[in-house]
């Protein structure tokens, strides 16, 4: 979980390596930026996961976030991994919601995201062993 305070005195450096740190989706709509994913990969290849999953409120339950799923379970495959990870905080019901649409199940791994312990995110799975993509019986996500 990333905080405004810390992240602004990251320097050019420090980005740059967070971009080269993973391979991204960034859906676009009429040129304005709606939606954004990143896999972030490392060794062993369990250590792939997906982060900063995003998308804009204007366009949430548009098939966005199947997209960016899409896409990551694409590059995942590229990778020669059969699923993928993501965390999601506990009290994200509408995110919950979403990532259950998609496919994805709790692992049952849990961890603090602040000092004192009174937030938590669960940690998600998605298999793909299967060659075919995430399916909906509606285009929204």
């Amino acid at each position: 979980m990333s905080r405004y305070r810390s992240e602004l005195l990251w320097g050019e450096r420090q980005w740059r390596e967070r971009f080269d740190d993973a391979a991204w989706a960034v859906a676009v709509d009429r040129f304005a930026v709606v939606g954004l994913a990143g896999l972030v990969g490392g060794q062993p290849l369990e250590a792939h996961h997906i982060e900063s999953m995003w998308v804009a409120p204007t366009h949430r339950l548009r098939g966005v976030s199947r997209i960016l799923v899409n896409t990551m379970v694409d590059l995942g495959r590229e990778a020669g991994l059969d699923h993928l990870l993501l965390w999601v905080l506990e009290d994200n019901i509408t995110a919950w919601r979403a990532y259950a649409r998609l496919g994805f199940v709790p692992t049952g791994e849990r961890q603090p995201i602040d000092p004192g312990g009174y937030r938590f995110e669960r940690r998600l799975r998605l298999d793909f062993r299967e060659p075919k993509q995430i399916t909906s019986r509606t285009a929204s996500s």
